[in-house]
């Protein structure tokens, strides 16, 4: 097993030289969630209480403004707004507070959106996605590339070819208010 290792202040630590370990960690949470251990590929990140520790760590990231606010993730939508909406999404429970499945709600609203989630498909039907620039996850997936196209064929917003930018339209500023409250 290859060492895990830890964003800590932008240099890599493994997970060892911190005092953290996989077993330490699960010791830690058979109590009321204080330490909790997301894994994503080889990487780690650590919630205490509820607070990400790489919140106040990365705060400062020096994303070039243009793509702050919204940019594609392969096929999906990142950025401020794509967090944004994965909260939302999280807090009418229409997906898993880990973003790891849809709940029967989020089925039907989806479905009123206009889109069908199937129930096997050949990639994860939804996932969170770390986001680079907030340090906070998005919505990828089956689900996050369908929403994408949606937004782009409603009008809600424009891509710029070759680029991964994305431009949010009026009126995806006043759709996004009225589905996601945001």
């Amino acid at each position: 097993m290859g060492k895990r290792r830890v964003n800590f202040q932008r240099c890599w630590l493994p997970v060892s030289r911190i005092g953290l370990h996989r077993r330490g960690v699960e010791r830690v949470n058979c109590g009321p969630k204080l330490l909790d251990l997301g894994e994503k590929g080889v990487y780690s990140s650590y919630t205490l209480m509820g607070i990400s520790l790489n919140h106040g760590v990365h705060a400062k990231v020096s994303t070039p403004v243009h793509l702050r606010k919204a940019r594609t993730c392969y096929d999906h939508l990142a950025g401020e707004v794509a967090v944004k909406i994965y909260d939302s999404l999280c807090q009418q429970q229409w997906i898993t507070e880990n973003g790891s499945m849809i709940t029967l709600s989020g089925i039907q609203y989806f479905h009123e959106m206009g889109i069908d989630v199937p129930s096997k498909h050949s990639r994860k039907i939804c996932c969170a996605c770390l986001d680079w620039s907030e340090r906070r996850f998005h919505l990828g997936g089956y689900v996050g590339a369908a929403l994408f196209s949606l937004y782009e064929s409603k009008g809600w917003l424009t891509r710029h070819l070759g680029y991964r930018e994305v431009t949010i339209t009026e009126k995806g500023y006043a759709a996004f208010k009225t589905h996601f409250h945001i």
